[in-house]
């Protein structure tokens, strides 16, 4: 544990508060999800106490790379891109999936990255996500191979706001990630389409210059599988299909 982290007794977590059940705000403005209980149980465990930051979550990652922040937990899907920046312990299996306006009224089948469904088609993502930087570029390799027209992004900084969109009819779809898809489609104005896919695991991101601070949260987090808190946080959640059971650094695949 760096010396500096285990002085102030904090540990300052960045989070994005739009993409429940991860990580949103209550009636009063509180930060809460599945990410700000796992957090805490993890500052806990190191004798420290989780402070969450709302960032936009474009900015997360060099936040946490110029020091203002000492880690970024906001459903972060652990690449090698984002590896070149910062360290990554692994804690959660996710992936990406297809949400709709209730009723699907587009027909769009959802059935991978390859879909040609969505070509021609404004898609709302948000800005720094895998869905933005590498879903929506390899699906527009797929529709112009297939000849058809590419897909429109449209890039908001929030889950909220790209929600408004589809609600209003600004896009045709959204690309998010599966455990968010399926939290918004339990509320009745939206659906969720097709199977995961581009499964990968979320990962807490650390400063490569903060020399001690991943593993100290990758021991943490192995406890917390132990000793069953975090299967218990996950199913409070509804979301144990994501258990990850052996968080690791740096397991990005691609």
């Amino acid at each position: 544990m760096p010396d500096a982290i285990k002085s102030k007794g904090t540990l300052t977590i960045a989070t994005d508060p739009s993409y429940p059940p991860n990580e949103s705000k209550d009636a009063n403005g509180r930060i809460i999800g599945w990410d700000v209980d796992l957090g805490n149980a993890i500052a806990a465990k190191l004798g420290l106490k989780a402070n969450f930051t709302e960032v936009t979550f474009d900015d997360i990652v060099t936040g946490i790379s110029t020091g203002k922040y000492d880690a970024g937990m906001s459903s972060i899907t652990d690449n090698k891109k984002r590896e070149g920046v910062d360290d990554f312990v692994t804690y959660f299996n996710a992936g990406t999936k297809l949400m709709v306006p209730k009723g699907n009224p587009k027909k769009l089948t959802g059935t991978g990255p390859t879909d040609l469904s969505l070509c021609g088609l404004t898609v709302g993502v948000e800005k720094g996500t895998v869905q933005e930087t590498d879903d929506i570029p390899n699906r527009n390799k797929a529709c112009e191979a297939a000849g058809k027209k590419d897909i429109k992004t449209l890039s908001q900084d929030t889950q909220d706001q790209i929600n408004e969109s589809l609600g209003s009819g600004r896009c045709d779809a959204v690309l998010a990630d599966s455990p968010v898809v399926d939290y918004y489609a339990k509320s009745g104005n939206f659906e969720a389409v097709g199977d995961i896919y581009a499964g990968a695991p979320y990962g807490i991101a650390v400063s490569k210059t903060n020399t001690g601070l991943s593993q100290a949260i990758q021991a943490a987090l192995k406890d917390l599988v132990a000793d069953g808190t975090y299967h218990q946080l996950t199913t409070k959640y509804g979301i144990q299909a994501g258990d990850y059971t052996t968080p690791g650094l740096n397991q990005a695949q691609s």
